[in-house]
């Protein structure tokens, strides 16, 4: 459900505490929000970067190297946090600081991957490198983005078939020359 739908009653009473209980850590359903999806936004960027650790991304061969964005990806839409997130992207016209720190994340996520794959990706400059790098961590990143701003999760079509597909659209982008 959407935030602005959800009551503070309905969500002490899923939660099984009192509304005054609530009323004692939060001054409103806003300041809880903002918790929580600080909450989810550090619980994702430590999955994200473990799966993404540059060192680990350089010892691997190149095509499982490559595939590991999309599993970032994949693991973080499949966490308890979905519907926070969806929250904080639909609002983000009225609120463009609501999404800054999940803009922090992609910033690690894209200097990691520049650090463990920028190398190994053919490009006229080191800059070019990066930059397909970039690319495919924002492709990857906004089509998964997509499947639960949209409340649509990826099994819908087949997580299997969703991330096989953007493993070969981001192998042959990042290899091609």
């Amino acid at each position: 459900m959407d935030l602005d739908e959800l009551t503070i009653p309905a969500l002490t009473s899923a939660a099984g505490c009192s509304t005054g209980s609530f009323y004692k850590r939060f001054e409103d359903k806003e300041l809880y929000f903002l918790v929580l999806r600080d909450y989810v936004v550090a619980e994702n960027r430590a999955k994200a970067l473990a799966v993404l650790d540059p060192d680990e991304l350089k010892k691997l061969p190149f095509p499982e190297a490559a595939d590991r964005i999309v599993d970032a990806f994949l693991q973080i839409s499949k966490g308890r946090g979905r519907g926070v997130l969806r929250s904080a992207f639909v609002r983000l016209n009225s609120d463009p600081g609501i999404w800054e720190p999940t803009r922090e994340t992609i910033r690690l996520i894209n200097r990691n991957c520049v650090a463990g794959l920028a190398d190994r990706v053919p490009a006229d400059s080191k800059n070019a490198a990066a930059t397909k790098v970039k690319l495919a961590v924002q492709m990857v990143g906004s089509t998964i983005t997509n499947t639960f701003v949209n409340a649509w999760h990826p099994s819908a079509a087949g997580e299997k078939a969703l991330a096989s597909h953007l493993k070969i659209m981001v192998r042959a982008y990042l290899t091609a020359g």
